[in-house]
């Protein structure tokens, strides 16, 4: 009898130890991710610094953006205005056009196989094809900042806490939308924008921080906090805000440079 006590303690603690182990391997399994492969979920990013590569310091970034391993940027200043195209590689520049004296470059995004670029007092989106070719102008009211696109709407940023949505073919106005801060102030000075995966980031005017914005609500969904990129910047005291997000669909990289910056810096979310 004594005997089988044991034996049925001895069976009992065995089952005990390998139930408790089941469970802490079904503790451990990853929760399973409903969303797509780059879907960002509401909160505050880090990045990590996956390559840094010369960027032309004379460059007043306004726009940036990214397609087929090209980085075209647009630079601002009366008289001093251009287009650009990079290599991603190297930063070495492809092709460059100077624009009329007239006019202060801003933002620039590829919209329907064009360059639509907006102008900072004179009122007018002007749109070229890829070599910077002039083919077409659109009219609006007001200042002009960063410009980005879904494919289906554009979006406007005007130096005010609003971004205004534009129709994509016509690029009239469609309606406004308000963004407030994570304490529930207008988030002002929205500058250079990206369309990334059903958000808006957003280039703050004067600090290294890019924020995300919900596209359709204005909803603030988080920040990325970019202090540290400014540090790697070595003999650049004209350095100013950061300013231009590109992204990479393909490789899902973020290219990222500022205004008079001496690098441009490929960084991942996480």
């Amino acid at each position: 009898m004594k005997t089988l006590l044991i034996f049925l303690l001895i069976s009992f603690l065995a089952c005990s130890k390998n139930n408790n182990q089941s469970k802490l391997l079904d503790d451990e399994k990853p929760i399973e991710n409903k969303t797509s492969e780059f879907s960002f979920k509401k909160g505050d990013l880090r990045f990590e610094l996956i390559n840094e590569f010369p960027h032309n310091a004379n460059s007043y970034t306004q726009g940036l953006f990214f397609l087929d391993s090209v980085l075209y940027e647009s630079s601002g200043g009366y008289g001093k205005s251009k287009l650009y195209k990079f290599d991603n590689k190297n930063g070495s520049t492809i092709n460059d056009s100077r624009l009329s004296i007239s006019i202060f470059a801003e933002g620039i995004e590829l919209v329907n196989n064009k360059i639509y670029m907006l102008t900072w007092k004179s009122g007018v989106c002007i749109v070229h094809d890829l070599e910077f070719n002039q083919e077409n102008i659109f009219k609006y009211e007001g200042e002009g900042w960063g410009i980005c696109t879904d494919n289906k709407f554009i979006y406007m940023s005007d130096g005010s806490h609003r971004i205004q949505v534009r129709d994509i073919n016509s690029f009239d106005l469609i309606k406004r939308i308000d963004v407030l801060d994570k304490f529930g102030m207008p988030l002002t000075d929205i500058n250079e924008l990206e369309y990334v995966d059903g958000e808006i980031f957003a280039n703050i005017w004067l600090q290294d921080r890019i924020v995300r914005i919900d596209p359709i609500t204005g909803e603030f969904r988080g920040e990325i906090d970019l202090t540290p990129l400014r540090k790697r910047l070595v003999d650049n005291p004209e350095a100013e805000a950061l300013n231009g997000i590109a992204f990479d669909n393909q490789n899902k990289y973020f290219y990222l440079t500022g205004k008079n910056w001496n690098s441009y810096f490929v960084v991942k979310f996480n």
